[in-house]
């Protein structure tokens, strides 16, 4: 919970859980927290920003706050936000420069991981079900990041029943670590392409050399035909094991003819966004 903020201008929420407390909050208990932070920032003339995260329905307690917001940042053009004309579309910067100097392996044949650098998200419970059961040769798969504490016996047991081509690594992961994982795989699986977290696994994937594999959703489709479809690889709908094997058939060895396309997602560019947003926020707020 962010306690009482004093002299700033802005207050950017990346989640509002941060203000308004987790999903075991009492939903009672997240209105009054909502409603106590709406009136605080209201009072001091604070600007509010929220980036977007995901388009599910939101709670009482987050329109609360979504009342209050002066900006809300959405990645894409395709996120519903609560006000379009509060709206600015800010992408995810690439990581090119981010990891320079740290350790790097080489891509081992036929690898693919699923990573997260704390824990993953429950979507990946099903595709790795698919992986344990597909007819793949020489392949393998990593699984890497915090199981969720009701999927980890889920997870041990399609491992167990792949013969040792699914290996879990059940442990929160350094920067380095996380590098470490990445390039030694020749490709990534991204299972929940909408949370934020996942889309900075993408970038932070392709912005080290390795092409991803995850679902076609609107977002997605523009982030193929922005970067290159060779690094973003979508398959319809969920992963079945017959687009698993078509995916890995396709991947397996497969160089890309071209760099990712990353230019437009500079770290100075993408910084210059949010710059002039609080800026602008700031004013509005002002005035």
């Amino acid at each position: 919970m962010i306690r009482d903020p004093r002299d700033v201008d802005v207050v950017h929420l990346i989640s509002p859980d941060a203000v308004i407390g987790g999903p075991r909050t009492a939903a009672a208990e997240r209105l009054r927290r909502a409603t106590a932070f709406a009136v605080h920032v209201q009072r001091r003339r604070i600007a509010l920003v929220q980036t977007l995260v995901g388009q599910g329905v939101r709670s009482p307690a987050e329109q609360v706050l979504d009342r209050v917001t002066t900006a809300f940042i959405a990645r894409d053009g395709h996120q519903s936000t609560p006000d379009a004309s509060r709206t600015r579309v800010i992408p995810h910067s690439h990581l090119r420069d981010r990891f320079l100097g740290y350790p790097r392996a080489r891509a081992i044949a036929g690898r693919a991981v699923m990573v997260a650098p704390a824990t993953l998200d429950a979507a990946y419970e099903a595709p790795v079900k698919v992986f344990a059961a597909a007819d793949i040769p020489g392949s393998s798969l990593r699984i890497v990041g915090r199981a969720p504490a009701p999927l980890a016996a889920s997870f041990a047991r399609s491992a167990g029943r792949s013969g040792e081509r699914v290996v879990i690594r059940d442990e929160s992961l350094s920067d380095a670590e996380r590098v470490a994982e990445i390039t030694a795989s020749e490709f990534v699986v991204i299972a929940a392409p909408e949370t934020l977290e996942s889309h900075a696994t993408l970038l932070l994937a392709v912005s080290l050399g390795r092409p991803v594999l995850v679902e076609e959703t609107p977002a997605t489709a523009a982030l193929a035909a922005e970067i290159g479809a060779e690094w973003v690889r979508t398959h319809p709908g969920r992963l079945t094991i017959a687009r698993l094997e078509d995916a890995v058939a396709s991947l397996n060895g497969a160089i890309p003819t071209h760099d990712p396309r990353l230019d437009d997602r500079a770290p100075n560019v993408v910084a210059s966004m949010y710059r002039d947003l609080y800026r602008d926020a700031v004013n509005s707020v002002i005035r």
